[in-house]
């Protein structure tokens, strides 16, 4: 599907939403209603059947035969990565919303969001408060209000930052998103069987993306005890792990896009990038230069940097 303007219009920005979906059963109409539901409507919903063996698949399969919109791609159990990914890959809008099938969004999600790529054709990536809910009621809010974070290269490759939410808060003009597909390392696809959001945030700060967060929490993340964080205190050992495929995901991505020399890259001018940065942008800015620095680059900071 192509999605073509009015000769001679202004260019209407077009929305994808993707939904990897594997043994949701009990959510997966929950989660296709909210979408359906929506004050400003998808122009698609790819939604990818990643191997279920229970009753996902025939209740998205009924839903595309209700909704022209929405598409069902099968594939064999891949993992969380893998199904983003063939979403990805798939997609035809200019905007792409990710979506877990056990969470839902607000009515005005979509809309909300792309008033902001509408009105900042410089903003790439928008993210967005989330709320819990059946397991508990909280509000997780990063900022007290919206926050532009400039760009966020080098301290994401410094492993001092991760801009971004969980799945279903994360949106990205296509271009971004796709930048960082296919994931070519096996283990690395192995590593993102689940967490899939880490990979997201951090291949789109490192493909350039400029990043948004929206204060207003219009999705709606489910608790439940198939959550694989959710509430769960993790281990040394599992905080180690989570250690070891960051590191595997910025090595693999400081080759994808060449930047595995940063000799030539200063983050303090990353950091004026930032409109309104605040202690914790200053923060980051002094331990990506440090850690940087013992990684061999020569980087240092700018009069610009102690101006800002």
């Amino acid at each position: 599907m192509v999605f073509k303007q009015p000769f001679g219009s202004i260019k209407i920005l077009t929305a994808s939403v993707l939904i990897n979906c594997y043994n949701q059963e009990p959510y997966i109409a929950e989660c296709l209603d909210s979408v359906l539901a929506q004050s400003q409507s998808a122009d698609e919903v790819i939604a990818v059947n990643d191997g279920s063996t229970d009753g996902s698949r025939g209740i998205i399969e009924s839903y595309c035969r209700k909704h022209a919109a929405i598409h069902l791609i099968d594939q064999k159990n891949g993992g969380q990565l893998s199904a983003i990914e063939t979403a990805v890959l798939a997609a035809k809008g200019d905007v792409c919303f990710l979506l877990d099938a056990d969470d839902t969004w607000k009515t005005d999600h979509i809309a909300r969001v792309m008033a902001v790529y509408k009105a900042r054709d410089d903003i790439d990536f928008v993210y967005t408060a989330y709320e819990c809910f059946d397991g508990c009621a909280d509000v997780a809010r990063e900022y007290t209000s919206d926050h532009d974070h400039g760009m966020t290269v080098l301290v994401t490759l410094a492993g001092v930052a991760n801009i971004g939410s969980l799945t279903s808060g994360i949106s990205c003009r296509a271009h971004f998103l796709q930048a960082g597909f296919p994931v070519t390392d096996e283990k690395l696809r192995a590593a993102y069987r689940i967490c899939a959001d880490d990979y997201v945030q951090k291949a789109t700060s490192v493909a350039g993306a400029r990043k948004f967060y929206l204060n207003t929490p219009t999705a709606n993340y489910r608790i439940h005890g198939h959550n694989n964080f959710a509430g769960h205190k993790r281990s040394r050992q599992e905080k180690f792990r989570n250690e070891l495929r960051a590191a595997m995901a910025l090595n693999y991505l400081r080759r994808h896009f060449l930047l595995e020399d940063l000799a030539v890259l200063d983050p303090s001018r990353e950091f004026l990038t930032i409109p309104r940065p605040g202690r914790k942008e200053r923060r980051r800015c002094v331990k990506a230069i440090s850690r940087l620095k013992t990684r061999g680059a020569p980087v240092f900071l700018t009069a610009a940097y102690w101006r800002a």
